[in-house]
This record gives structure tokens, sequence and C-alpha cells, in this order.
């Protein structure tokens, strides 16, 4: 994310548990905080640290919330009393996928311990009536993704893939994330912002749209439910999509069909950093 911002035109420093060098600010959110600064030199942060898988924060609800929530709260805590602008990136799972394109004025129903700890971060910040902003996120993609790269390979060399058909994402490019974040940064802005596709799309059929834009027949694609491979008990939403006019009228940033964005993890994958969508931001 730092390089990509940094390619924008926003100076950027990160942050790791492990620091490989210089260039990275040692940051461990499950440590003490207590005595933590952030450099002298730092004047806003992006938030986006934590355990993000949903099943691993089903299997250590305590692990998860004591970096997802307290370290995160934390962390918050000692930017902003140095006078950091707080960018939090929270998701889609707040709510609980119920229906397509939550505004977001609505109530919070989180249905899974992962959107439990963004909803519970997003209240306390905005609480605070701090110089922050939230973005909620559908699932962003980038040329790394490890998922689309796995079937992008195995699709390539002709074998079979398997994806869900119950599971949906509603996906923007890693480009227009980028684009998002950095106007919210020079403009300082305040409140809620929210970002995701224009539709919901099951795995399976971006799977297929995937099959067919590399010359591979849809039959490629065995379409399953989330069940035979994923804990039962596991809550996942039905829809992902958000409401994303703010987005689109304040920040003019309008993200590109959901097809165009999965047919570029496939086929052009280096695309999804890259201002190519066409008549886009």
């Amino acid at each position: 994310m730092t390089a990509h911002l940094a390619s924008s035109g926003v100076a950027t420093v990160g942050t790791s548990r492990r620091p490989q060098g210089s260039a990275e600010i040692l940051l461990d959110l499950g440590a003490d905080l207590s005595d933590w600064s952030p450099p002298e030199s730092v004047d806003a942060a992006i938030i986006c640290a934590g355990i993000s898988r949903l099943a691993e924060c089903e299997r250590y609800p305590e692990l998860a919330r004591r970096i997802n929530v307290e370290g995160t709260l934390a962390l918050i805590d000692r930017l902003l009393v140095r006078g950091v602008y707080v960018v939090y990136l929270s998701s889609s799972t707040v709510f609980d996928g119920s229906a397509p394109k939550r505004l977001s004025s609505e109530t919070q129903r989180p249905v899974n311990e992962y959107g439990r700890h963004k909803a519970e971060v997003e209240k306390r910040l905005l609480e605070l009536g701090a110089d922050a902003a939230v973005l909620r996120l559908a699932k962003a993609l980038g040329p790394r993704d490890r998922l689309f790269a796995e079937w992008r390979n195995a699709l390539r060399n002709g074998r079979g893939i398997v994806a869900f058909e119950d599971m949906t994402l509603s996906p923007i490019p890693l480009f227009c994330v980028v684009a998002v974040l950095s106007r919210i940064l020079i403009g300082r802005h305040t409140g809620i912002f929210q970002l995701s596709g224009s539709i919901d799309l099951s795995y399976a059929d971006a799977a297929r749209i995937g099959a067919h834009c590399l010359g591979q027949p849809v039959s490629k694609v065995l379409g399953v439910p989330s069940r035979t491979k994923l804990d039962p008990g596991l809550q996942i939403p039905r829809y992902t999509s958000l409401d994303t006019s703010r987005v689109e009228e304040l920040l003019e940033v309008t993200p590109p069909s959901v097809e165009w964005t999965v047919e570029a993890a496939f086929v052009r994958p280096e695309a999804l950093t890259q201002h190519s969508a066409p008549g886009k931001s």
C-alpha cells in the first residue's frame, strides 16, 4: 500500500512488526503501546493492520480482539494525542449482508467476529469526534491477490478450479482504493466513506468470467457451497456491496465495473494498480 500511495504523490513510511530496514517503523499491535510514538514528521496515518481472515478471527477470538480492537484503539489514541490525522480502513462486514449497496448511515449489524471488531473500532473512533475518517471497503483486488493468482495459473495450465456459489464479492481495483485514500488525505475529510463495486458477484461466477477471458471452457469451474470447504458455523454475509455515492460525489472517484475488475485480475493483473479503467478516475 505504501508504495502505491507514494507513486500517487503521497510521501509515506510503512510499519512492520519485523522491520527489514530503516524505511519501516516498528509497530506491533499485540504489544504495549503506552510508550510508542510516531515519528515527528508523520501528520497522517492509515490504519490497515490486523487479523483479517474471517476463519482465523473465529478460531482465535481473544487474540484477534486484542489485535483488531484493543491494539488498534491504543494505536489510535497514541496518534490522536500527537495530532496525527487518522484514516481507519474498515470493511463491508460491519453489515449483516442481507441486502446490497448498504448506506453508510445504516445501523451496523455484523454477523462474525471480524465484522464486530471493525464495527467497534469505527464506533469508538467516530464517538471521539476526532480529526479522522473511516473508509469501508469491499474486496480490493491487486496483482498479488493469492486466490485469483492461483485460479489464473490453474486455468492457464488447463486445470479446473473450485469456487463458492453462495459467497459473493464486489471487488474494486487497488488503484481505486489508492485514489480514494489520496483524496481523503489531501482533503483531511472526516466521517464515513464507502468503496465497492456496483454489483455483487458470486465467486463461482467471477471464476467463470476468468475462464472465459483466458479461453477456457466455463466447465473448468466447479461451483460448490461454501460449507463444503469452510466451517459451517462461520457466518458469511450474502452481499458485500456498499453505497459509494459520497466517494463519487465528494472525491470524484467512480469505481470501474465489477466485470472489468475481475477480467483484469485474470488477464492483466498489473492493470489493477494503474489508472487504466476506461472513463474512471
